[in-house]
């Protein structure tokens, strides 16, 4: 039978279809984001058994990687730019508790916390809010910063706390955070790049009778997939859950925040790019399967999981 060929236009995008869609599903499973199990997956998609003395080499190498990943470029366009000092300023002294609110890391496999620390966005915050030269924070204050199985805490950045919540359910554990809070919130501003968590956000918001402010981040893959695909249904979104691909523009908003007000701030997609996450993700996991399968090339990586699936 002859093999299907990969369109050379689409270069790797159909292999990172697949492995991303498994991904999702594994996401979406009750085990949340374990790259254990997906990298157990992805051998089997690839038609190899998982008593193949290469597999755990793989699996090791795959995980490995994957929490290596240099993030430091890989965030929102305005914190890379030459004046990101101004934009994190700008941000950091609105009115209102700050929490970095994120999806992952609910198992020992998961890299969330990982692609935080990574991208150094932690000790730039540091650096801003204390006008000092300091580039990395202190061990103690890195190993603080995630409490394994707690899912909220906080990482302190001088005087200044930056609370976060992360967890494979975030929106679930929000409430629990809310429930748990002595101080409620008189308005919640969600910066997200999600319109389906926005939405469920706003019934979160409802439920506490606390009032809800979106900030929809368009630069993120959902924003530029619905833009290139329905420019109208974008302009209307925008509209309506207060679009922009600037987090500059943030401040300009009219949000209304005062010292009664809870920032949420998503991390991919949001202060991260989720498109620059994704390229450097697919070659790690295309490096593993090409290191510890035969498989070479990226047409015979494309056959075989369709081979397979």
């Amino acid at each position: 039978m002859m093999e299907a060929q990969m369109p050379a236009e689409d270069d790797r995008s159909q292999i990172a279809e697949i492995l991303f869609s498994l991904q999702g599903k594994i996401e979406k499973s009750s085990h949340g984001m374990d790259y254990e199990l997906y990298a157990q997956h992805l051998w089997k998609r690839l038609g190899l058994e998982l008593i193949d003395p290469n597999y755990a080499n793989f699996a090791n190498q795959l995980i490995k990687k994957l929490k290596a990943i240099d993030m430091s470029d890989c965030l929102h366009k305005d914190l890379l730019a030459e004046d990101s000092e101004e934009t994190i300023r700008s941000l950091v002294v609105l009115p209102g508790q700050k929490m970095l609110w994120s999806k992952g890391d609910s198992v020992h496999t998961g890299n969330q916390r990982a692609k935080w620390l990574k991208s150094q966005l932690g000790p730039r915050v540091a650096k801003v809010i204390n006008n000092s030269s300091e580039t990395v924070l202190p061990k103690s204050e890195l190993r603080n910063f995630y409490k394994s199985p707690k899912k909220q805490g906080q990482a302190n950045f001088g005087s200044q706390t930056f609370d976060w919540i992360v967890a494979e359910d975030k929106l679930t554990e929000v409430e629990y955070y809310l429930d748990d809070t002595e101080k409620i919130p008189k308005r919640i501003i969600v910066v997200e790049d999600s319109i389906s968590n926005l939405d469920e956000m706003k019934k979160v918001c409802e439920r506490h009778g606390i009032e809800f402010y979106p900030v929809w981040i368009t630069s993120s893959r959902e924003g530029q997939k619905m833009e290139a695909e329905d420019s109208k249904k974008f302009q209307e979104m925008c509209q309506e859950y207060n679009g922009t691909s600037h987090l500059s523009q943030i401040p300009t908003l009219n949000h209304e925040a005062d010292s009664d007000t809870l920032w949420l701030y998503d991390f991919d997609g949001v202060l991260g790019d989720n498109i620059k996450m994704r390229e450097r993700q697919l070659e790690v996991k295309l490096q593993a399967i090409k290191e510890h399968t035969g498989l070479t090339e990226d047409q015979e990586i494309w056959n075989r999981l369709n081979t397979s699936s």
